[in-house]
Order: C-alpha cells, then structure tokens, then sequence
C-alpha cells in the first residue's frame, strides 16, 4: 500500500520536505469549493508537494443541487486550477445532498460533474465516506476513494484509495490529518483508467476533439482503428445499432455512403480493422470488422462488426477436459484458459453450487462460456476483456410502457416451426463403435398439448462423445427441447425528450424489467412486469426508439393464446347451442375492473350500471345484475401490484345466475383474496353474454 495525505488551509503552514521524509508518497490538496471559494494555500502547497518528490492531485468539494449547478461548480473547479501542474486525477469531493434532492437527482448531478472533467481530458476519481456511498448515491464507473475509519477494510470492493483515519500524525503538519492508503498501482497506472463496474449505465466522452459542453454532456463518438498502426479516425454521420442480449454477444452494425469529407474513414473500413465506440455501460469498446458488403455503384458500405468478446473467444481453442464436480468458477478458468480475458462475479452468485461435468473442454472459449450460460443459469455483461458475470442482470425500472401512451405498435408474432417435443441422445462408442450405455430419448412433460395430429414433434438427435453417462445426456436434451412457439415481439416505443421530465424515469437496459399494459383487439388489456434480455440501440443518439425483446412474452404470450383459444371454444359452444341457425351478433360483453381498497374489494369502473362484488370463502363473486341472459363466457387479468405480490387470478362462471367467480392463486393453492393483497390492486374482468 502507498501512504498518503488531503490538506487544506486548516492544516496551516506545512513542511512538505518532512512530510515526504515521513513516507508520504501523494497528497490531494483542496482547490475550491462551490462556485466561488478557491482555498488560498491550494497554489502554494501544490508547487511545495511537487517540489518534495510527492505526487499532487486537486480536489473540489461539492455544493450543488442540481445538474446545472454541478456543471456550473465543474467549470469553476476546472478554471481555477488550469496552469496547475498536477500528477494525480481531479476529485469530486461529494460528502452532502445539499438541497436534499434525493438519491436520484444527486447521482445525476454528481455524473454531470465528472463527465465534464472528463469531456475535458481530464482524469478524475470521487471521494466520499461509506454509508453517504452506500445509501445516498448510486455512481459506479469512477474511480473510488472512500473514507471509513475504525475497521479492518473499507468493506467495498474495487477502491483505489481508503482514507483509514481523520486524527493521523505526519511529520511536518501541526495536529491532526487526513491519512489514506492507495493500492500499489495507483501511481503506476496513472494512464489506464479501472474498469467501468457494470451496474449503472455510464455515459463517457472519449476522444481528443475539444469541445464546450453547455447543457449535455452525451457525447460518445465512435473510432476506426487501423489493426496494424493504432492510428484511429473519428466517424461521422452514421447511425451504428449495438445489439446487445444477456449472453455478452455483441454486434455492431451501420451503413456508410462515401462523401468527399469521409473518404480516409470510408477506406479503412475493411475487415479485421477495430471500430471503438462508447455504449451505454462501458466506454471505449472493440469491435472486430467481419463483415464488409461494398456497392461499388451507390459507393456504400454496410459494416457488420462483432464485439472482441466474440471474435477473439470464437479463435480461443481450449485444449484438455474436465469431468466431475465443478464449481462456477472452475468452469469460467478453463473455458478462459489462454484467452488473455478475466472475469468478476457478481455478489449473487455465491448460491450457484457446483455442478457435474463431463468431458467439459476441447471446444473453442466462447462455446464453452455458451454451455456455462446454459448449465450454471448465468448471464454475462461485457467491458472488453473483463467479463461481469451474474446468475440475474438489472433492476426494476420506473417506466411504464403504455399501448395507450407510449407505445405507438406492438406486434406479436408467433412460429411453432421449431418447436419440439422430444428427441435422442447418443453418447461416448467405445473403440468397436458399441455406445457406453443405451441410446436416451428425451419426451417434454407437455408434449400432449403440442402434437401434431397426434404425432410427436422431433429434434435433431445429440450425437456427441463427450457423454459417457445417461444423466448427463438427458440434462442436455432438456435443454435442446422445446414445444413452446417461438414468439416475436417488436414494440414502437416512443421516447421524446421534454426537460421537466429529466431525471423523473430511469434509464433502462438488458436485464431490466420495466411495466406493460396493451390493449388487445377482442377488448382484454395485456398488463404485465416484462424484463428486457436483448435490446438494440445507437449509441450515439440517447433519444432513438431502442428495439427492445422481452424475456417472460414467451410464456405469457402463450397462456395469452390459451386464454383466447379457450374463448373461442366457448364461443363455438354457444354457437352451437343456438337453434334456428347462426346469430348475426357476438354475445354482449361487459367490462369491469375490481379494485382492492384495502379491506374488501368492489367495482371501480364498468360499462352497465346493475353489476355487484361480493366475498364469499375464498372467492369473490361478481354479479352481472338484473339482467335476464345468461354469462357464456368470462376472461380475467389480474394487474402488475398483483403479479409482483404472486397472485394469479383464475375464474369460472355459472350460466344459471349470471353470477362469475373469481379465485386468487398463490403458490399454486387458492388463497384468500383479503388476506396479503396489496392495497388497489385491480383485476379486469370481461364477461360475454346471451
């Protein structure tokens, strides 16, 4: 660890030759603070530090409480120490909230701050203390000295410097001072900035064009990077598309006509050369040109690239196997091995436990990484050579996304020409071609429901040496088998900038669930907590439509289809029901939308005037009224608050009292619909009648 030091004004006149004979090796020194107090030792103790050997670095301590503010406050720190010969990064010093603005708000004004050093050129680090960083921001991607006294350790992973006591001794200053320790590569990798930590987005600037930033610092740029000089030339006037999906496969595609501004850009746009771009978590990202399609009469060119995860893992053989018990992280070691990549876990893999291998190797890294993500059920976020890997990405963002609002097109399409319902298994043959143990077939557990005039649907058999047990290969027929119908989903989400809003809806990316509600053609609303697992997007332009696919759409597109078939066969029941031939009309439908107050349940809003709501045991039993018709058919949708808290709704109808009875599940048992259920929690009830 390196020793070192944070003055100020308050530490008085400092006798910088003792401080460096007593081991100090760095010192940050206050600049400024606020938008008008410059510290009037700052200039003197830099040029004495300096002069002692010790490497200098400024800080400013923060007052802001909004972004322009924190912009305003970056202008002014950055102004007063210009002509400042400094070896260290700049520091936002960040210890209050002081217009109490709220997490939220502060983290977004603290990263205006930084990102302006850094569209700047400038390096820069935060300092706060533990609990104000643990409980009051939420930035990651800089880095990190951190104040926590009275312990063993900061108790935080990846900090670079720990200020340990506020009351040590240092020869050379009158009373007490600030002391830190600095991992041992902080003054030797002043030029390589750590890792952007993958759990908030982080929007960078990169590059060596000077710029003025007067209201936004989004400002990312994009890089053609010559393979065998570095020599690299800025893009300008496309529009790149990142695809980027949950398994760290990233694809970067755009297209380019030749002007006479771009025609150095537009020839070195060959393959193998590297495009270096910012997304939306991690800066300066390498991707491989594979791809080139040249029209050689529009003088265009379409560039398909794929992040170095890919094209350099793809090229990484793995030699040697391993069979029996491994854990996580003996898995990633030898799908890594050789790769020149490193990996971290995320917190919430502890609980992943050690699974049974057979012959797990000779295949190239990023095949092996792929049976990891499927075996061990993880998902993987990329910063060029260093792999975030977690057993589940993202957070519950606050956006809603409304067929009514926001959402201009949703369309949902579906394909069973892949689907499955069973297949072979066929193992490790011994030198006379006799396989190890018999032939596995592998039949899905609801293959009934999908076959095709009776017919099972079947897979192309396994055929692989590397099983040499049953188990083993019935696991990856599992895994290979799938009835379900593929469902496409492509949702036109508006987004629009409007400055009130700014700050009030979070960001979203992979792994993030956000809120749904569409309304669907035959009168139901579609309301449901989706999570994003693949999203495509420009990087360049943070306000472009993002195409987004959806993980849980498979699964509840599909009991979306079971509910509308099993409407259709009640619907061709009444049908045949009637005498005299066909009605010219569908049965009247009523619309109703049961709303929990707290204490009982009772009908929010409907289309007729004479229905009721009663609880009964464990079922509430909604009345259609006085009318003399009988109920055909009922549909039901139970909202997000009740989903998040595990209840789903079910319903059954009786056709002698016009009376429909609806069931909250939980757990896959009734449960009571007063006991646990989350205050104005709403179900929509569409009942078809005679």
């Amino acid at each position: 660890m390196i020793k070192g030091i944070d003055v100020s004004h308050w530490q008085g006149t400092i006798n910088w030759n003792s401080v460096a004979n007593d081991g100090v090796e760095f010192a940050f020194i206050k600049a400024t603070e606020g938008t008008s107090y410059f510290d009037p030792v700052c200039t003197t103790n830099v040029a004495n530090a300096k002069a002692n050997g010790i490497k200098v670095g400024v800080y400013h301590f923060a007052r802001f409480s909004s972004n322009a503010e924190a912009l305003a406050e970056a202008q002014y720190f950055l102004n007063r120490i210009n002509g400042l010969e400094l070896d260290l990064p700049l520091v936002l010093d960040i210890e209050v909230d002081q217009g109490d603005i709220g997490k939220s708000a502060l983290t977004a004004a603290v990263r205006t701050f930084l990102d302006y050093l850094k569209s700047q050129d400038r390096k820069v680090m935060i300092y706060t203390y533990y609990s104000f960083y643990t409980n009051d921001i939420n930035v990651t991607g800089y880095p990190l000295w951190i104040a926590r006294y009275g312990v063993n350790s900061p108790g935080i992973n990846d900090w670079t410097i720990w200020q340990y006591t506020d009351s040590g001794s240092v020869k050379g200053i009158n009373g007490k001072v600030d002391v830190n320790k600095a991992v041992d590569s902080f003054l030797y990798g002043l030029t390589e900035e750590p890792p952007i930590d993958p759990e908030t987005p982080n929007l960078q600037v990169t590059g060596d064009t000077a710029y003025s930033v007067t209201k936004d610092v989004f400002l990312n740029q994009m890089f053609i990077e010559n393979k065998h000089t570095g020599e690299r030339v800025e893009i300008l006037g496309v529009e790149p598309i990142i695809t980027d999906g949950l398994n760290g496969k990233k694809e970067l595609t755009f297209t380019i006509s030749l002007t006479n501004e771009n025609q150095i850009e537009y020839d070195m746009l060959i393959n193998d050369n590297i495009l270096v771009i910012d997304e939306k978590r991690f800066k300066q990202q390498r991707y491989i040109i594979l791809d080139v399609d040249a029209d050689h009469i529009d003088f265009s060119k379409t560039i398909s690239a794929q992040h170095t995860y890919v094209a350099r893992l793809v090229n990484n053989d793995v030699s040697g196997t391993k069979t029996g018990s491994l854990t996580l992280e003996a898995a990633l070691n030898h799908a890594l091995k050789g790769s020149g990549f490193s990996y971290v876990l995320a917190s919430d893999t502890k609980g992943i436990k050690p699974l049974e291998q057979e012959n797990f190797g000779n295949q190239n890294s990023i095949s092996l990484m792929d049976e990891i993500i499927e075996d061990y059920k993880v998902e993987l976020d990329i910063n060029n050579t260093k792999i975030y890997v977690y057993k589940k990405m993202g957070k519950r963002v606050n956006y809603l996304m409304d067929t009514r609002y926001n959402v201009s097109g949703l369309k949902i399409s579906s394909s069973t020409q892949n689907s499955t319902t069973r297949a072979w298994g066929y193992g490790k043959q011994d030198d006379k071609g006799k396989y190890l143990f018999d032939p596995v077939l592998y039949i899905h557990p609801e293959e009934k429901d999908f076959l095709i005039d009776g017919y099972p649907r079947w897979a192309e058999p396994i055929r692989d040496d590397k099983y040499t047990k049953p188990s083993s290969i019935n696991d990856a027929l599992e895994n290979l088998v799938n009835p379900y119908p593929e469902i496409t989903v492509n949702a036109d989400l508006e987004l629009f900038y409007d400055p009130k809003l700014e700050e009030l809806e979070e960001p979203f990316f992979k792994g993030d669930s956000v809120g749904m509600i569409a309304d669907k053609g035959n009168g139901s609303t579609y309301e449901d907590e989706l999570r994003i697992v693949q999203l495509s997007y420009n990087p360049l332009d943070q306000y472009s439509k993002p195409d987004l696919t959806f993980s849980n759409f498979r699964k509840d597109i599909y009991d979306m289809q079971i509910d509308d078939k099993v409407r259709i066969r009640r619907q061709e029941k009444y049908f045949r029901n009637i005498t005299g031939g066909i009605r010219n009309n569908l049965p009247q439908q009523v619309n109703m939308m049961l709303t929990f107050n707290g204490s009982n349940w009772f009908i929010n809003s409907s289309n007729i005037s004479t229905g009721s709501v009663s609880v009964i045991g464990d079922a509430i039993l909604v009345s259609t009224g006085g009318l003399d018709i009988n109920v055909t058919s009922a549909i039901v949708n139970e909202d997000v608050k009740l989903k998040t808290a595990g209840f789903d709704a079910t319903t059954d109808f009786t056709s002698t009292n016009n009376t429909v009875k609806v069931n909250l599940i939980k757990a896959g048992a009734i449960a009571s619909p007063l006991v646990n259920v989350p205050a104005n929690s709403q179900i929509s009830l569409s009942v078809f009648q005679q």
